[in-house]
């Protein structure tokens, strides 16, 4: 079975095919770069295309039996990850299929209780309206979630206590066995567990959520910054000659300050850690560590609370209450811990708790560098109060690094 998660190809955020999956409901994200990928996909017992809007305000039973239909079909079919149908969007079969548009949506408040008023059980589903590539659209986003659900009682072309499946591209009805194995699988809770799966965000608002990661840098190769001079300010005079003094403090480390500020900025990319939980339990104790072979001593991770701040040439008084005030009010360590061994890096994040289909990201940053191109493989584990063994997955980032002089007169000027 297909299975959805978010990767970045080419520098662009998009739902690809992968062998995990990461289920982001449509609410919570920006929908062009799942509509994206989905375009390219075939019709299954996880997606729909509809070229036109269903008939819904005003229409007929038996109109309007269409869309509970393929609702009912999507909510017991055998699948792993959320069922999308496209509304406003023709099928293209082995091409990207065309947006068409749609010019009228169907309300989400009003479809929930039409369709919840008639079913045996809930029907978790939603209707969300876009704007994609110009035209409008209608997503229909359908979790996976307990089954079989039917209807109570007779509703247009739609028979009561039949289970209408979706499999492959149709709409059958299912058999005795399947529906057997639905209840099976309700009542001994094989779906009521977490689903822990890894991941570095990236991108400049971290909605890039990926396994693999590719980042540019620049190694400056500067003079040993030790050995730089102090700074020391020009002398100011007034009109009258007579030499003005600064009512700051003097920073005597300003060029070895701009020296490290320059190589870090240059050399270290950072990320944070996600943790999505595909399952339908919530997951509490949620940590994620992972342990970084390092024998040259080639690779370089810092905590963003940690990395250098823009060096000034003076600091007035106002600028050490400031800075003391906002040590002194953050009382809140960082999620994420960095130890540095003889054999590499032993880092540790921790998420706390996070609920069954939600998307947890440390607040902390932490970059990381190399001094060569290279790849740095993350071999992380995933540990949870509620699962028996630890997820393990790999994680990686791709380093292509330029090398730079960095001169003393740049640093000095």
């Amino acid at each position: 079975m297909l299975q959805r998660g978010l990767r970045k190809r080419r520098g662009v955020l998009g739902v690809v095919l992968g062998t995990s999956q990461i289920i982001v409901r449509p609410h919570e994200m920006n929908l062009d770069p799942l509509i994206s990928a989905l375009l390219f996909e075939a019709e299954s017992a996880e997606l729909d295309f509809k070229s036109e809007q269903y008939s819904f305000e005003g229409a007929d039973d038996r109109v309007k039996s269409e869309l509970l239909k393929d609702i009912l079909a999507f909510s017991n079919a055998w699948r792993r990850s959320d069922a999308y149908i496209l509304i406003g969007v023709k099928e293209v079969k082995e091409a990207e299929s065309e947006v068409v548009g749609i010019t009228k949506h169907i309300d989400d408040a009003s479809l929930q209780e039409f369709v919840n008023s008639k079913t045996n059980r809930p029907v978790d589903f939603s209707y969300n309206p876009t704007s994609f590539r110009g035209e409008q659209i209608g997503v229909i986003n359908i979790p996976v979630q307990d089954r079989p659900t039917f209807l109570k009682r007779d509703y247009g072309k739609l028979r009561r206590n039949i289970v209408y499946l979706r499999r492959g591209s149709s709409t059958v009805e299912a058999l005795p066995d399947e529906i057997a194995r639905m209840g099976q699988a309700v009542s001994d809770g094989l779906k009521l567990a977490p689903i822990l799966v890894p991941r570095l965000a990236t991108s400049s608002d971290w909605s890039n959520l990926t396994e693999i990661e590719t980042f540019e840098a620049v190694h400056l190769n500067s003079l040993e910054i030790k050995n730089l001079p102090d700074y020391s300010p020009p002398a100011s005079t007034d009109h009258s000659g007579r030499t003005i003094y600064s009512v700051g403090h003097t920073n005597t480390d300003y060029f070895r300050d701009r020296a490290e500020y320059w190589r870090f900025s240059a050399k270290l990319r950072p990320i944070r850690f996600a943790v999505c939980n595909e399952g339908t339990a919530i997951a509490s104790g949620v940590k994620l560590s992972t342990h970084v072979a390092d024998p040259e001593h080639s690779l370089e991770f810092q905590l963003g609370s940690d990395r250098p701040k823009q060096p000034r040439r003076e600091w007035l008084p106002i600028d050490y209450l400031r800075s003391n005030r906002s040590v002194s009010m953050n009382q809140m360590g960082p999620d994420i811990e960095v130890h540095k061994t003889s054999a590499g890096w032993t880092i540790c994040a921790y998420f706390g708790k996070i609920q069954a289909k939600d998307t947890k990201l440390t607040s902390e940053q932490l970059f990381m560098g190399m001094t060569q191109s290279g790849t740095i493989d993350l071999p992380v584990l995933v540990f949870a109060d509620e699962i028996s063994n630890p997820v393990s997955s790999l994680l990686s980032l791709n380093f292509v690094v330029t090398e730079r002089e960095l001169t003393h007169a740049e640093l000095t000027s």
